[in-house]
């Protein structure tokens, strides 16, 4: 763990044309180089070709992917150029499209005609429908036109021709309407079933007048189309072994992947150009990395000015939970302090205090190892469930109870004087940790004799004032701290002193008040331990009053978990609050951007 973000360094390869593709794939599995443009180059690679392919595999995508075979179609190393392969690919699947062509439109018929039988038969299953007959209907040289239709139950059909008869049949959500007519009326009987939103429904010719008979048909028939769509899916997925699908697929994949990060490679006569950062502190690894998988490139680290360089953090599994909490900021600049490996101390510290209780603290623990595959970062909740539990033996409480164990430390609502100073000491420590890490990057910015100036002289001004507090003798280091403040102010602006003065003693009132409010804030620490245990004593208070004894029981669990949900939640928020505002904001400003990878290629 370093206080100090990782250094970024800037790297450009220079790979054969042919090998773009592969080189890229090795250097994105490194997880080590996030590619960017180069400074000083305006030209980009041309990928038209590979655009107009993919856009062309999108086209064959929205047919045929229902059909492809089913997981993942795992990237490979192209064989060839981009252009080449995508060239092939796409011939690939064009051939395997129509040679699947027919067996698709079967599929599609099959499922439309199982999707019809389907609802066909819940028609016959309602009951008082025993004389429902549509043999008749399907029988040829018939005089009138039957339309079956699966309607809503919004309305009744209108605008039907004088003649036509209809009939309902309710099914639950929905109704089946069939409406007979002259033959000439038939558009306009289709037309107006479309417009109530039916779905028309064909009539099998081989229909019997028993419905038990005809339910029976229709399982029948939907088990021969079940076989026959298992025979043609069985004959596509060979289909797609023999013509190679898989690896089309995947070849696709890899070239998405390259289109996404092509604009950043320089494309020269026969040499990519391809730039970005690295953690890497010198080419050897990434050398190596290209030389195993047999690609000539060359490698160089030159020094790049002037630049937005990423930051690169790198902490301990212990510590990167609290790497949330410096994220809500920002992402802290190469010459500032990343702070998460000091919030893994800090921040269990404080919430662990605020809510004192081994029980409760149990309950956090397990909270952190249940949600943490859902969501990580919540396994900061462990290390303050274990200090909860600490402080839980400090103060003699366990699940609401203050007598099952002794107080190892006092009881809270006995000395609360006590209760609310620690916290106050505390936060004065902290503020002194903010101004020292402040003067570790004005040293790293290389400011810090401006730093020792006048920062310095308001470190003096505070610990002198709180040391008044408890002995006037230290008052001449507030006379010192001032002058000092004021000199060291002038001797780095001494053009128009009156100004500069009264900009210096506005600069220091406002750096005293902050100091001051934020070390006062911190007596809501102390508040909210006393208020966690005022509202367990006051849980015990009104559970000692029920005299059963389930009810009791269920009062303490039920109380227990309100007070976690509820104090937890109000813990959080008043130790995230203190941390961005007491102490992030005496020397975290967050002006770097994150480092990011380049990703693998994924999947088509």
């Amino acid at each position: 763990m370093a206080l100090r973000p990782k250094p970024m360094h800037w790297f450009e390869v220079y790979v054969p044309r042919h090998e773009t593709v592969r080189a890229l794939g090795v250097l994105a599995r490194t997880g080590k180089v996030e590619l960017d443009t180069h400074p000083k180059v305006n030209a980009s690679l041309e990928i038209g070709e590979i655009r107009d392919a993919l856009a062309e595999f999108a086209q064959i995508e929205s047919r045929y992917r229902a059909y492809w075979p089913q997981g993942e179609y795992c990237p490979v190393e192209l064989p060839l150029s981009p252009q080449d392969t995508a060239k092939q690919t796409l011939e690939q699947l064009r051939r395997w499209g129509r040679e699947v062509d027919a067996n698709i439109d079967r599929v599609q018929k099959l499922a439309q005609e199982k999707h019809d039988l389907e609802h066909l038969r819940v028609l016959f299953e309602q009951p008082g429908e025993e004389h429902l007959n549509l043999s008749r209907v399907a029988a040829p040289m018939q005089m009138l036109y039957i339309g079956l239709g699966e309607c809503p139950l919004a309305e009744d059909i209108s605008a039907l021709p004088d003649g036509v008869l209809v009939k309902n049949v309710p099914a639950n959500d929905r109704r089946f309407v069939m409406a007979a007519g002259l033959p000439e009326h038939a558009g306009t009987i289709r037309s107006a079933m479309a417009a109530h939103g039916c779905q028309p429904l064909p009539i099998p010719p081989w229909l019997t007048p028993d419905r038990e008979d005809n339910l029976r048909r229709i399982d029948s028939r939907i088990a021969t189309i079940d076989q026959e769509q298992t025979g043609m899916i069985e004959k596509l997925d060979q289909l797609a072994k023999q013509r190679g699908l898989v690896e089309a697929l995947g070849n696709i994949g890899v070239l998405k992947w390259y289109v996404e990060h092509a604009p950043k490679v320089d494309m020269g006569t026969r040499f990519c150009h391809v730039t970005g950062w690295t953690q890497e502190p010198d080419e050897s690894r990434l050398n190596e990395a290209l030389r195993k998988a047999d690609i000539h490139a060359m490698i160089r680290f030159p020094a790049l000015m002037g630049t937005n360089e990423p930051t690169g953090v790198e902490n301990p599994w212990w510590v990167q939970p609290f790497e949330f909490f410096t994220q809500l900021i920002g992402t802290p600049g190469k010459s500032e302090i990343d702070p998460s490996g000091l919030l893994a101390i800090i921040i269990p510290l404080l919430f662990g205090y605020m809510f004192p209780d081994v029980g409760h603290g149990l309950v956090l623990i397990l909270a952190g190892i249940v949600f943490a595959r859902r969501w990580p970062a919540i396994t900061f909740l462990i290390p303050c469930g274990v200090v909860s539990i600490g402080f839980g033996f400090a103060f003699g409480e366990f699940f609401s109870f203050h007598t099952v164990i002794p107080a190892l430390w006092m009881k809270p609502l006995e000395n609360p004087m006590m209760v609310m100073i620690v916290p106050l000491v505390a936060g004065v420590v902290l503020m002194l940790l903010g101004l020292l890490l402040a003067s570790i990057e004005a040293h790293w910015r290389g400011e810090f004799g401006k730093w020792l100036a006048m920062d310095a002289a308001i470190v003096l001004l505070y610990a002198s004032a709180l040391l008044t507090l408890f002995d006037p003798r230290a008052w001449p280091g507030i006379a010192i701290g001032a002058l000092w403040y004021f000199t060291g102010g002038l001797y780095y602006r001494h053009r128009k002193p009156f100004q500069r003065v009264l900009e210096l003693f506005g600069r220091l009132l406002e750096s005293a008040f902050q100091l001051f409010i934020n070390t006062i804030s911190f007596a809501r620490v102390g508040a909210f331990a006393l208020a966690h245990v005022a509202l367990s004593t006051m849980l015990m208070m009104l559970a000692e009053r029920i005299e059963n004894p389930v009810a009791y029981a269920v009062m303490i669990v039920l109380g227990n978990l309100l007070i976690v949900a509820v104090e937890g939640l109000m813990v959080f928020v008043q130790t995230t609050r203190l941390i961005l505002f007491e102490f992030f904001s005496r020397f975290l400003h967050a002006e770097g951007r994150i480092f990011k990878p380049l990703g693998r290629p994924i999947s088509a």
